[in-house]
């Protein structure tokens, strides 16, 4: 079987030629220019701050499905806090449901994020280890290089 050749530079010119043709402006954009997004906003990675993040996370992980109902309303407070507990009763049958799903995917979540910075910290630690032992090879190498070169001559 016969393995045809590609021109990449045949290609690029005929794609050229029909940028050109239909008028639009050959210009190419420095990948520099394009910003790497990161959550939306352009920042660096800082490992506290993961950290930060991943502890309130931990926190405020579990949703509740009853909270305090009160009204600071004169005269129709009363009433106003009784309709509110009378829809939370209504609609606890599917409300409940949800918070405990809800509750359930944070509990996993924060789980397999906080082993995910276990994992990063064993493989930094793993990393780490591996590149002294290169050094150290490499500068075996090398002096096995220089003697073999004094042996040599």
């Amino acid at each position: 079987m016969e393995q045809e050749q590609i021109n990449i530079e045949d290609i690029m010119q005929e794609i050229r030629a029909e940028i050109r043709a239909k008028g639009y402006a050959d210009n190419e954009i420095p990948f520099s220019d394009i910003a790497c997004l990161v959550g939306g906003t352009e920042v660096p990675f800082d490992l506290k701050d993961y950290l930060d993040d991943i502890s309130m996370m931990d926190e405020s992980r579990t949703v509740l499905a009853y909270r305090d109902i009160s009204s600071t309303r004169k005269g129709v407070g009363k009433l106003i806090t009784f309709v509110k507990k009378v829809i939370r009763k209504m609609v606890c049958f599917y409300v409940e449901p949800l918070v405990d799903d809800q509750n359930r995917f944070n509990e996993l979540t924060t789980r397999v994020v906080a082993q995910t910075v276990r994992r990063y910290n064993d493989d930094d630690a793993r990393i780490e280890e591996l590149e002294k032992k290169i050094y150290k090879c490499e500068r075996r190498i090398r002096e096995l290089e220089e003697e073999l070169k004094k042996n040599q001559a």
